[in-house]
C-alpha cells in the first residue's frame, strides 16, 4: 500500500542521507584541499553527482546542491568541469523539452539555476569568453520552452547578475525577448513582461538606444493584441519614471515604432482602460515633443493614405483581370 511504499522510502533516504553528509563533511574538511578534492573525486563521479540534482525527492536534491556549491568553492581546479556538468543537464532538459509531446518533468531545474547564479556573482569583470557560454547557449534559449514559467525567476536572476557584470548584456537579453515572445501562449507572457520592466529599470542609458527597435517593436505588436490584458501590461511600461526618461532621451527613434499603435488605441480600442492609457502616453509624448508628434501622425496618415490608394489599385488591377475571364 502507499503507507508501505511511504516507509521504505524513508527507510532508504535515513541510510542515503548518512552517505550524502560523510561526503559534505568531506568536501567542506579543512584538510581537504584542492588538489585532494581532485584526487579522491574523479570527474565521473562528479558528473553523475551533478545528474542527482534530478532526483524527485527534495531532500536529496537539497544535498545535491549544497555539495555542488561546497565543491565549487572548494576544487578551484573543478570548476571548469562542474560548469560544463551543468550546462549538460540543461542542454539535456532542453532538448528533451523540444522532443517529448508534453512538458517534461526535470526536477532540479531552479536548483541548478541557483547554483549558476552564485557562479555568475564571483565572475571576474571583465567577463572572459568561456563565462559567456552559459548565456548564450543556455539562460537565453530557454526562453523558448513550453514551461518556462515554472523558471522564469531564477532565469531572470542570472540575467540581472550578467547584467551587473557587463552592461552589453542587455542587448542580448531584450533580442531573445523579441525573438522568443509568446505570441500564442498566454502562461508564459507575463514572465516575460516581467523579464523586460526589470531590465528597462537596469539598462544602462548606453545600451538603451541599441534595443529600442526590438524593445518598441515588440511592444507595439502586444498594444494592438486582441487580448486586453496584454496591450495594458504593454502600456504600463510607461509608469516607470526611468522608463519614460530614457524614451523621453530617445523619443525621435521610439515614437514612429508605437505611434501608429497607440494612435489606433486612443481612437477606437473597446476596452476603455486600454484606451485611456493610450491616450495618457500620447498626451506624454505631446507634452514632451510636440513637435515630433504631429510630424509622426502626419508621416502615419500618408503612409496609410498610400496604403490604400495601393490596395485601390490593386483591387482594380484584379477586377479588370476578372472581367477580361469573363469575357474570353
Amino acid at each position: 500500500g502507499t503507507n508501505g511504499a511511504a516507509d521504505i522510502l524513508c527507510k532508504w533516504w535515513a541510510h542515503q542521507q548518512i552517505v550524502y553528509e560523510i561526503l559534505l563533511r568531506f568536501i567542506v574538511s579543512p584538510h581537504v584541499v584542492s588538489k585532494v578534492a581532485k584526487r579522491h573525486l574523479p570527474r565521473r563521479f562528479v558528473r553523475e553527482l551533478v545528474g542527482l540534482i534530478r532526483s524527485g525527492d527534495p531532500r536529496e536534491r537539497s544535498y545535491v546542491k549544497t555539495i555542488i556549491h561546497r565543491l565549487y568553492e572548494k576544487a578551484v581546479v573543478l570548476r571548469s568541469f562542474v560548469r560544463r556538468c551543468i550546462e549538460h543537464e540543461f542542454l539535456t532538459f532542453m532538448d528533451l523539452e523540444r522532443t517529448a509531446a508534453a512538458n517534461p518533468a526535470y526536477p532540479g531545474l531552479n536548483d541548478l539555476l541557483e547554483i549558476y547564479c552564485s557562479i555568475i556573482d564571483g565572475y571576474c569583470v571583465p567577463l572572459r569568453a568561456e563565462n559567456m557560454v552559459l548565456l548564450d547557449r543556455i539562460l537565453l534559449p530557454l526562453h523558448k520552452v513550453r514551461s518556462y514559467p515554472a523558471i522564469s525567476s531564477h532565469v531572470a536572476a542570472c540575467l540581472k547578475g550578467y547584467l551587473e557584470k557587463d552592461p552589453s548584456v542587455a542587448v542580448k537579453w531584450a533580442k531573445a525577448l523579441a525573438k522568443w515572445w509568446p505570441r500564442r501562449d498566454s502562461t508564459k507572457t507575463p514572465c516575460f513582461f516581467q523579464e523586460l520592466n526589470a531590465l528597462m529599470e537596469l539598462i544602462p542609458p548606453g545600451q538603451f538606444n541599441l534595443v529600442a527597435q526590438d524593445v518598441f517593436a515588440t511592444l507595439s505588436a502586444c498594444m494592438l493584441d486582441p487580448h486586453f490584458q496584454v496591450a495594458e501590461q504593454a502600456l504600463l511600461c510607461w509608469r516607470s519614471e526611468y522608463f519614460v526618461s530614457l524614451v523621453a532621451q530617445h523619443r525621435s527613434a521610439v515614437l514612429p515604432l508605437v505611434y501608429p499603435a497607440l494612435h489606433e488605441n486612443a481612437k477606437s480600442h473597446w476596452h476603455p482602460l486600454v484606451k485611456s492609457l493610450s491616450s495618457n502616453v500620447l498626451r506624454l509624448f505631446s507634452e514632451i515633443d510636440p513637435y515630433l508628434l504631429r510630424k509622426c501622425g502626419e508621416e502615419w496618415k500618408r503612409e496609410r493614405k498610400n496604403r490604400k490608394t495601393v490596395e485601390h489599385e490593386r483591387k482594380k488591377r484584379w477586377e479588370d483581370i476578372s472581367i477580361k475571364l469573363q469575357k474570353n
